[in-house]
Formats: C-alpha cells, structure tokens, sequence
C-alpha cells in the first residue's frame, strides 16, 4: 500500500485543468494512478455524505476505473486479478459508499464497449458472483445493474440463461381502489434479465414486458 501521506501528496490539485480522468500529479508532472493508491483511496471514503469535499466522490470512480479499464496504461494480468478480486470483497464486507463505488467499477469494466484501454475478462466472473450473491434479490436496482452491464460485454450468455431459467411473473397491479395482491412494480429475475433482451430474437415482447415489469405506468388488472 502506498503511504497516506504520499497518496495525499499526489492528489494536491495542480493549478492546471487534468488532462486525463483517473490520473494524478505528483512532484509537477501526471501520472497513471496504481491500484493501491486506488484502493486506498476507494477505503477512506466516508459514509457521512456531508464530510466529502466536492469532486472527491468523482476522483476516487476516476481513479478505480483507470486502473480497471486501463485506459492510462496496461496492467500485467496478475495486477489486475486481485485488484478486481478486492474490489468485489469491498462490495461484498462493506456497505454504504465504498460498497457502492466498488459495484459501480466493476459493473463499468463489464460494459465492454466503454472500454478506453484493454479490456479485462476477468470482470465477467465477479460480476456474476455480485449477482448471485444478492439476498432476496435485493437490492433490485443492483441485480438489474449487473445484468445490463453482463448483456453489454463477455457475460451476454449468462443474461440469456437466467431469462431462459426464470418464470414470468404474473401481471402487477397499480391501483389507488382495489388492493391488489400482486402490485407494482414485480420483483423478478425474468424482468431483470428480460429488459436488455426486448427485441432480440428469443427475447421478451416488449408490450408483454412492460405489462409484466413496468414500474412507471399503471396497469389495472380486474
């Protein structure tokens, strides 16, 4: 881990505009951020949003998502195979900002076409596991997250086995008259999986979709 004093250092602003998201300047000059200083940076976030300096929210995803995009610089495989394995320990031990930003780092790297460097493979799996290790499929906006960034890049076949392997729901009702036994919006795998796949061939009809999976619309089922 770099030192808490030389990571400081390194993050003083310069009096000029960054040339590049994710890079710091250190003793005059930029440079790619390792990814100890990124993590380093990623843990000593404070949950209590008040305390955070404007931008500070904006450096550390920079930072996270330079080292795992590597759109800086190449990083040797091994470098990159545990900073994604402790990224994923982040989201899974930590809650609050930190849980977040890991999430959101890794969710990036499994987009591959926002992909500025080499893309990184590895991704895929802890993505995965991110996904299947939600309790009660909370949060929902989590699992829906993974599921379109996995349909954006190597983990498409994996979307299209959870839609394939999960049940429909049954149609949601939103009503102010009659309470209803299913409202909405539905809770689902089969929705989850199911939006990035609307008008691919085997995928959901949209007008079905939304009847079954639509929160922003009011659907009466009598």
């Amino acid at each position: 881990m770099v030192p808490s004093a030389k990571l400081s250092e390194a993050q003083d602003p310069p009096t000029f505009p960054e040339p590049q998201r994710g890079m710091v300047f250190e003793k005059g000059s930029w440079r790619a951020p390792t990814a100890e200083e990124a993590m380093q940076a990623l843990m000593a976030l404070d949950d209590d949003y008040g305390t955070i300096q404007t931008g500070e929210f904006r450096r550390v995803y920079s930072l996270l998502y330079a080292v795992i995009q590597q759109g800086l610089e190449p990083q040797p495989k091994i470098n990159l195979d545990a900073f994604v394995s402790n990224l994923f320990q982040v989201w899974v031990s930590e809650t609050g900002w930190k849980r977040k930003y890991a999430g959101m780092a890794l969710s990036d790297a499994g987009a591959s076409k926002y992909h500025d460097g080499s893309p990184y493979l590895g991704v895929t799996n802890e993505l995965i596991q991110i996904y299947e290790s939600i309790d009660d499929y909370y949060p929902r906006f989590t699992a829906n997250d993974v599921l379109y960034r996995l349909s954006e890049g190597w983990g498409i076949s994996y979307v299209w086995d959870v839609f394939n392997s999960t049940s429909k729901p049954p149609i949601c009702s939103k009503t102010s008259v009659w309470p209803s036994d299913n409202p909405c919006p539905n809770i689902s795998p089969w929705c989850d999986a199911g939006e990035p796949l609307i008008g691919q061939p085997g995928g959901p009809d949209k007008e079905e979709w939304e009847a079954l999976c639509r929160s922003g619309k009011a659907y009466f089922v009598h």
